[in-house]
C-alpha cells in the first residue's frame, strides 16, 4: 500500500513538471508571436562599391554606421567557424549534437 502512494506521487509530480514546461513552452511560442525580433535590420548591409572582377574598393558604413558585409560560411576562415562555435555553445561541437 505505502509502495502504491510513492508511485501516485512521483506520477503526480511529473505530470505537474511537464504540465509545466508545456505551459512555459507554450508562453514562450506567443511571445514570440506577439514580439518578434526585429530580423529587418539583417538586411541592412553595408554598400560595397567593387571593380569589374568582384573586388571590393570601398565599402560604405550601413544607416547604423556599422560594416555590415554579406558572407557565407566558405568566405570566413574554418577556424573562426570553429573558435565562434566552441565559445557559443559548446553542444555544437558535441558527439551529443548527432555528428
Amino acid at each position: 500500500m505505502a509502495l502504491a502512494w510513492v508511485r501516485n506521487v512521483w506520477v503526480r509530480r511529473a505530470g505537474v513538471a511537464a504540465a509545466g514546461v508545456a505551459v512555459l513552452m507554450g508562453a514562450a511560442l506567443l511571445l514570440d508571436r506577439l514580439f518578434p525580433p526585429p530580423l529587418d535590420r539583417l538586411a541592412d548591409l553595408s554598400v560595397t562599391v567593387t571593380d569589374r572582377k568582384g573586388q571590393p574598393l570601398r565599402v560604405f558604413t550601413n544607416a547604423a554606421g556599422a560594416w555590415r558585409l554579406p558572407a557565407t560560411v566558405d568566405d570566413v576562415s574554418p577556424l573562426f567557424v570553429e573558435l565562434l562555435l566552441a565559445y557559443d555553445c559548446p553542444l555544437y561541437t558535441s558527439d551529443a549534437a548527432g555528428e
